[in-house]
């Protein structure tokens, strides 16, 4: 798979050979044997972060032995990656991080790795699907009625997001793109600075995770039109998805991975995903995961790679078309 480059140095003896695949072997047989660091390429506390120490923690358990996180945000998420595409090709370094790293950044800004020649893709962790909502005060009880708002109004309303680039600022755009909108975006720092001005009604609509905007909506300060998956959440079972609201074949999903420096050996892969799958098909991490919105998905190493490399093509197109770049 071209995704995932795997280092063979071809020996011209068949003594020196037969000793580089034992090494080899060894190295694999005995994996892991030490503390093993997985790098979130954020700040601490959010989402990215709390889905990685969960992972983190898991495999710490499967393997009995430390596997601690290590944040390093920076660059939209270019700091962490790039420190880990650099790093040994032992599985000792590994990348958690939410697949916009790979499929969206590197059309915002210049990256100093390849996302796909870089790195050797583990399995997928979570897909997690957003909720479209408005403050109280809006008059709107539904999102086909924002959406005639919008259309009336050309150019008036706003959405808000933690910033160009965001799967927020995308998912909206994407929105805008197929139902045909002219809604003007108000980028903050952070989703925590926008919450204020959402819930005081300074902007219309935000898009973002169930479990942030969840007890808003239980208290009535914000109205839940639409949650983004392909079916409904188990969170708002009565929230239509944004297809089943008017706006055909629309699907936004943010999803998370794990991933190794491009040379790691495929035996190592194959034992890192196999704890993945098997964490992720616990039903205690399921259920405590799903209430807040998140759906945890192990795959294959090929399936994640095909996943990235779709994504990338699709995200590529919507950020050329919206004529967005890093702020």
């Amino acid at each position: 798979m071209s995704s995932i480059h795997i280092k063979m140095a071809l020996a011209a003896g068949g003594l020196a050979l037969t000793t580089g695949m034992g090494s080899a072997a060894a190295q694999s047989g005995n994996y892991p044997d030490k503390t093993v660091t997985v790098v979130v390429p954020y700040a601490p506390g959010g989402a990215t972060d709390r889905l990685g120490r969960v992972v983190a923690q898991g495999l710490g358990n499967i393997w009995d032995v430390p596997v601690v996180v290590e944040n390093r945000g920076g660059a939209g998420g270019n700091v962490g990656a790039e420190y880990v595409a650099r790093a040994e090709d032992d599985g000792y370094t590994l990348l958690f991080t939410a697949s916009n790293v790979f499929t969206v950044t590197p059309h915002m800004m210049q990256a100093s790795f390849d996302p796909f020649e870089d790195f050797a893709p583990v399995s997928m962790a979570a897909h997690e699907m957003f909720a479209v909502v408005v403050p109280a005060a809006l008059p709107v009880d539904n999102l086909q009625e924002l959406l005639d708002m919008a259309r009336e109004n050309p150019g008036e309303l706003t959405y808000g997001s933690p910033g160009v680039g965001s799967p927020h600022n995308l998912g909206n755009e994407y929105l805008k793109s197929m139902a045909d909108l002219d809604i003007r975006h108000v980028p903050y720092k952070g989703a925590a600075p926008a919450m204020p001005d959402l819930l005081a009604g300074r902007i219309d609509m935000w898009m973002g995770g169930i479990i942030s905007v969840l007890p808003h909506i239980k208290e009535g300060t914000l109205k839940a039109l639409a949650v983004t998956g392909g079916e409904r959440s188990d969170v708002l079972p009565d929230v239509p998805t944004v297809d089943e609201a008017g706006v055909d074949g629309y699907e936004l999903l943010s999803s998370f991975a794990l991933v190794a420096p491009a040379d790691t050996d495929p035996a190592i892969i194959e034992k890192i995903n196999h704890a993945m799958v098997e964490l992720l098909g616990r039903e205690s991490i399921r259920s405590a995961l799903a209430k807040e919105g998140i759906d945890a998905v192990s795959s294959s190493p090929e399936a994640l790679a095909q996943m990235m490399r779709d994504d990338s093509e699709r995200w590529g197109k919507i950020i050329r078309d919206a004529g967005l770049r890093a702020e």
